[in-house]
């Protein structure tokens, strides 16, 4: 009969409608759990405030480094320079809140175990 779903047809509607669902409640969860961050610089403050301070810190410490020995003249100094910047986390609010604070959430929830870079030495912008 035109118009009955066949048991293919049903199987593949509901595989759909599942990712479907999927797509709408991980955008509706990182809503709700970061949005504010990204909005209120009280909440970003409260929320983020000591651990996006201390990356600025560390990325403030690392320009004035690189400006005191011109690294590029001198690639032996690179040994002495500070330590690299490592943020480890498996906590997804601990991702979300950081890259909603700096204005990288793209409205999907970060993977529960996962990493941030955010520079990439051959150009291009790094993915979130």
């Amino acid at each position: 009969m035109p118009g009955e779903l066949t048991d293919r047809g049903r199987e593949t509607s509901l595989a759909f409608g599942k990712w479907l669902r999927r797509l709408y409640i991980d955008r509706i969860v990182a809503d709700e759990m970061f949005r504010g961050y990204g909005v209120s610089r009280e909440l970003r403050m409260l929320g983020a405030g000591q651990l996006v301070g201390d990356i600025v810190l560390k990325m403030v410490d690392q320009v004035e480094w690189n400006r005191r020995h011109d690294i590029l003249r001198d690639p032996t100094m690179q040994s002495s320079a500070p330590p690299k910047l490592s943020l480890l986390g498996c906590h997804d609010r601990t991702m979300g809140v950081v890259l909603a604070s700096l204005g990288c959430l793209n409205g999907r929830p970060s993977p529960a175990t996962s990493s941030l870079s955010c520079f990439a030495r051959d150009g291009r912008l790094p993915q979130a």
